[in-house]
């Protein structure tokens, strides 16, 4: 072995232990940078040999890669469990605010007024000629319009918010893509199909922007082993795709609602998980347990007061007086040039239910809309087909396809339109008979009562039995929420822990490190010198 022989030995060492207190250092810079993986500096003896006296023998050190700490399992994991995090963080959140618009325990739900209202029909049946308890009545009622309303337009606004919160988390979402995309193009042009180069940094930022993405969304992600992209899809349809994406777009539908289209399909049915996932399923709550069951029970009262006060008598004489508004019946129209009419004929054959009409092969099919039950059907005539149906009727008339639906609601409106409709008080209907005005109590003592009896549409409960199931059923999911939020950030945290404590910065190990590998420095420096010494004693012979 020469003399040169030594000094490139200490050159290699030199270089070697150079890097690995780069590598130290960057480490533990980036303590505390969030996603960062611990770098290593993996080493392995030199491939060239020198011989010495016929021997074979090393010619130093080099570094074989740079190791990322790293496991992949675990990270699919947390993934995973981000997406559960960010679905539960969503839901907790929104139900929670619904709760908060039924909050009995603080009287700002509708117990009291409902019970104060009925109460004041059962004063008004105690003094049918009194006008002080007349008056009470009128206000008891129009405090009870104002708490439904008051619930309903908290709802609504909740709803707006859900809608706006998906928008902006498809914003988000499409952002996410395109930086993902574009570090995958620093990858491949970094990485070029090497099997000794990696990325490292590039991928800790990948992997940064994928844990906010599935924070968001529920996704499936896979490395292109060829170059090193990675490819992410949602929905079942590609949203990034090497360093290209597709863009997706939040959509109105025939609801009012946010869709989600990707890739030309609608994916909104296959999203469950991340804020978006628990955003669509916080909708649907909010519609069909919360708002639904408000307009239901609204309406329910509101008919069944209704149809027991036109059969009275006011003071006045005047009887058939409505006590609310009617209810109105609500069409939307997803037809290619039919048109629809609806009425309600009959409001004490009124189960409140919602319908869909749709149409085959020259026939109308009437569907409940929430059980998907099949209710009547008949041969359609383009020039008016008449249903009667539950006390309403329907009048269709033009040509239909079997993509063409028609919705009815009595609900839809039935809070919003919710109000007193009398013009006096002389009209309120105490009496059961014409000839008992002033004195008789008899329809007054029937209004009273509707507070205890069973409603069919209601599902045959009474309106405090249904009102006190709907706040029930809300204050559970909302807790049952609340609880899952607790255990998916448990065991997030507890994911995040085991992450740290394989790809995590030690800083006193670290700083063990800079102390080991100074010292191989200053050996390295040291061999160096040596040979250095010993060349100069040479040519000094």
């Amino acid at each position: 072995m020469s003399l040169t022989d030594l000094l490139n030995i200490g050159r290699t060492a030199l270089n070697v232990s150079q890097t690995q207190l780069a590598v130290t250092s960057n480490n533990i810079a980036n303590a505390q940078t969030p996603g960062y993986c611990r770098e290593e500096v993996i080493l392995e003896v030199s491939s060239l040999t020198g011989k010495n006296g016929g021997i074979l023998v090393g010619q130093g050190v080099s570094i074989s890669t740079i190791k990322r700490h790293y496991d992949a399992l675990l990270q699919g994991q947390l993934t995973l469990s981000q997406q559960d995090y960010g679905r539960s963080y969503s839901l907790s959140q929104t139900l929670s605010g619904v709760e908060q618009l039924f909050n009995e325990a603080q009287n700002l739900g509708l117990a009291l007024p409902l019970t104060e209202f009925f109460n004041a029909w059962q004063d008004v049946a105690y003094n049918p000629e009194g006008l002080t308890e007349r008056n009470l009545l009128m206000q008891k009622a129009d405090t009870l319009v104002s708490a439904i309303q008051r619930i309903e337009e908290g709802l609504t606004e909740l709803l707006k918010n859900i809608e706006k919160g998906l928008a902006d988390s498809v914003d988000q979402i499409n952002s996410l893509a395109d930086q993902i995309a574009r570090v995958n193009g620093q990858i491949m042009q970094v990485e070029g199909g090497s099997s000794t180069l990696s990325a490292n940094s590039l991928r800790d930022q990948r992997d940064a922007l994928l844990k906010e993405l599935s924070n968001l969304v529920d996704l499936t992600s896979w490395e292109d082993g060829g170059n090193g992209s990675l490819n992410v899809a949602i929905g079942m349809r590609t949203l990034v795709s090497g360093t290209s994406t597709n863009t997706l777009t939040a959509a109105g539908n025939l609801e009012g609602q946010t869709s989600l289209i990707l890739d030309g399909q609608d994916i909104t049915s296959r999203i469950s998980k991340g804020e978006v996932g628990g955003l669509l399923a916080a909708r649907q709550e909010s519609n069909d347990t919360a708002l639904l069951g408000l307009r239901k029970f609204t309406g329910a009262l509101s008919n069944a007061v209704n149809v027991q006060h036109a059969q009275g008598f006011g003071l006045d004489g005047s009887t058939g007086n409505l006590f609310f508004n009617a209810l109105e019946l609500s069409l939307k129209d997803d037809s290619s040039g039919a048109d629809m009419t609806a009425v309600i004929t009959d409001s004490s054959l009124l189960t409140l239910d919602e319908y869909t009409v749709r149409f085959n092969g020259g026939n109308y099919f009437v569907y409940n809309k929430a059980n998907g039950d099949l209710k009547v059907s008949g041969a359609y005539e383009p020039l008016g087909t008449t249903i009667n149906l539950e006390g309403m009727q329907w009048v269709i008339s033009g040509a239909v396809t079997s993509a063409d639906t028609f919705e009815i609601s009595p609900l839809t409106t039935a809070v919003s339109n919710f109000g007193t409709a009398l013009n006096s008080i002389q009209q309120i209907a105490a009496s059961g008979t014409l000839a008992g005005v002033p004195g008789d109590n008899s329809n007054a003592l029937l209004l009273a009562g509707l507070v205890s009896q069973n409603l069919a549409p209601l599902e045959a409960s009474t309106l405090t039995e249904y009102y006190q199931t709907l706040v029930a059923e809300i204050g559970l999911k909302s807790q049952a929420a609340s609880e899952t939020l607790e255990f998916s950030e448990n065991f997030l945290n507890n994911l995040s822990d085991r992450r740290d404590s394989i790809s995590g910065v030690s800083l006193d190990e670290e700083a063990a490190n800079l102390i080991r590998f100074q010292q191989a420095y200053q050996a390295a420096a040291r061999l160096i010198r040596t040979a250095d010494e010993m060349f100069e004693a040479l040519m000094s012979m």
